[in-house]
């Protein structure tokens, strides 16, 4: 009999807690003061939290499937929807479609089994000006490629190979993502790997990356930059409001 807990495979008979720190660079995306807020996955509703001390004003709600999470999140926000994101009823919370203007996805898509039907949906649900913002990590991680070039594909409790994530993008596959589902990508930023930060300003000027295993090269800047990068954070408009 296997012992519990021993792989790290056992962590998705469990539930854990997430939503316990508001993700700041991800919030900083937000341009102007919302009036209504969608925070997909909200966890433990840090998020939430933190914009309501940024716009006093603002209403947020949480869409959140794990019950004990829900519970301890609708103490911090206006509304909780305790459900999956596809299962919502905005209805139920007197709501109309266009009502919400700004939703978002804090390291959520990836955990969805179809995330291009998720912002569909979400195109239907926000304003006319209404904007998303989202975190997806990215595969294209240095880590990634090592493992790959090792023939390796190694399962983790967090971060990029988190065990509970569906699917995988890289910076263009995140593009093609928001383009193919009717929005308009007005930010894409990278957020730098903290612990690959000392190689990149030891490569500031170089066109190639050198590891114990293998060796890149001809790589252009953006190439760098990408590999070194821990998750992207996307600003996008539906279509509609072009």
């Amino acid at each position: 009999m296997i012992e519990q807990g021993r792989y790290v495979w056992n962590l998705l008979d469990q539930s854990y807690e997430y939503g316990a720190t508001a993700h700041t660079e991800l919030l900083d995306l937000i341009r102007k003061p919302p009036t209504l807020v969608l925070d997909v996955g909200c966890g433990l509703a840090a998020n939430g939290k933190a914009i309501k001390e940024r716009f006093p004003s603002c209403r947020v709600m949480g869409v959140e499937p794990v019950h004990t999470m829900a519970v301890r999140a609708a103490e911090q926000l206006d509304h909780v929807f305790r459900c999956r994101f596809e299962e919502i009823d905005l209805a139920s919370a007197g709501l109309q479609p266009g009502e919400i203007d700004l939703v978002i996805f804090s390291d959520v898509l990836e955990h969805t089994y179809h995330p291009w039907k998720v912002l569909q949906q979400t195109a239907g649900m926000i304003a006319r000006d209404g904007v998303v913002i989202a975190s997806i990590p990215n595969t294209r991680h240095l880590k990634i490629v090592d493992q790959l070039i090792r023939g390796e594909w190694n399962y983790e409790r967090h971060g990029i190979m988190d065990i509970s994530h569906i699917r995988f993008f890289t910076r263009s596959g995140i593009e093609k993502l928001f383009v193919e589902t009717g929005y308009h990508i007005d930010e894409l930023t990278a957020r730098i790997d903290p612990n690959l930060q000392q190689l990149l300003e030891q490569i500031q000027n170089a066109d190639r990356i050198n590891l114990e295993h293998f060796e890149l090269k001809k790589l252009k800047r953006q190439d760098i930059i990408e590999l070194l990068t821990l998750q992207f954070l996307v600003r996008a408009f539906p279509n509609k409001t072009i």
